[in-house]
């Protein structure tokens, strides 16, 4: 027998690989990975990185806050990304849901910010200064960071909320793997127009928010433009595996801007703080010194967010949809 006819007369076994298994932990929605599946999977796992910060005794509470409030503005920027397709009255009641349980911890992780930014405006200017300098306003913050802990811990009534609106919104987004539309189609449609509005939407909401930034350059247009820089953020984080390097390298650069941002607000807090609380800076030299030395990092600090900002939002709204659903098609053949 020929070995053409062997070939003909033995079946072909072809060893397929398995698909990798995805980790609930993994924020970003994978080629291959059905829509509702992944977008149910990641929202998932950011609501159980929220309440394993909660109930995981951790010695430093601070940093627990932290990331349940991150895993938080994670699951309101994914909300958006999916806002046409889950429907404005979900979108909107699911929005509440976490905002407001993000609020309860807000006083205890904005107390603490307030510390760890003055640390750092002594250690920038610390040639500047004399030691021990604002002393008396460390100490002053530490005492109502520790008042804001006591408040959230009291009866642990609040935290306990808390974690129970979480695994309440768990479930409901678990739901969203298996769930249909009247007419039996999946809850989200597998394809990139069910994201492009809700980047779109974002993408041009920041856009707008930096021409406000640089025509009006208060307080409030940068904190917005932090805002939804933030949500644009964690948007494209989630899309990266469709082209990891252009979109993974954008995401990179928004979080540079997002803590640019960031860091500037802290400041103006502080700032604002140390001008309205008598106890906080009670010697009006120290005051006096302390905002302008603030007014100085924040210059500095805009100054920069305004040129990385200006890069990355040079492209026009539709521009940007299309090009991103560039990559989505060539990665996702959808």
């Amino acid at each position: 027998m020929s070995t053409a006819d062997h070939m003909r007369t033995v079946p072909l076994t072809i060893e397929r690989t398995a698909r990798p298994t995805i980790s609930m932990r993994d924020p970003r929605l994978h080629p291959g990975e059905p829509l509702s599946t992944g977008i149910s999977r990641i929202a998932v796992g950011r609501t159980d990185r929220a309440i394993r910060a909660l109930t995981k005794s951790t010695a430093d509470f601070d940093d627990a806050l932290h990331r349940a409030r991150k895993a938080m503005k994670r699951l309101r920027a994914l909300l958006r990304l999916v806002r046409d397709e889950i429907g404005y009255q979900t979108y909107r009641e699911e929005n509440h849901v976490l905002r407001e349980a993000s609020r309860k911890l807000g006083p205890a992780r904005d107390s603490f910010v307030l510390v760890v930014t003055l640390e750092q405006i002594v250690a920038d200017y610390e040639e500047l200064l004399t030691p021990g300098a604002f002393e008396l306003t460390d100490r002053h913050l530490r005492a109502a960071h520790r008042a804001s802990i006591d408040d959230l811990m009291s009866g642990r009534q609040t935290l306990s909320h808390v974690v129970t609106t979480l695994e309440a919104a768990r479930s409901r987004y678990q739901a969203w793997a298996t769930a249909l539309r009247a007419d039996a189609s999946p809850f989200l449609r597998d394809e990139y127009n069910a994201v492009a509005p809700g980047l779109g939407r974002i993408y041009r909401r920041s856009r707008n928010d930096l021409e406000r930034a640089i025509t009006k350059g208060t307080n409030a247009t940068f904190h917005e433009w932090r805002r939804s820089t933030k949500y644009l953020r964690y948007q494209m984080e989630t899309l990266q595996p469709i082209w990891p390097d252009v979109v993974g390298g954008h995401a990179a650069r928004l979080d540079e801007l997002g803590e640019l941002l960031g860091n500037d607000h802290d400041l103006f807090v502080l700032a604002d703080t140390v001008r309205e609380e008598p106890g906080a800076c009670p010697n009006p030299t120290a005051r006096r010194l302390l905002v302008a030395l603030i007014d100085q990092a924040r210059v500095d600090l805009q100054e920069e967010a305004l040129t990385l900002g200006t890069s990355l939002y040079s492209e026009k709204p539709k521009a940007f949809v299309t090009r991103i659903g560039g990559y989505w098609r060539t990665a996702r053949g959808a």
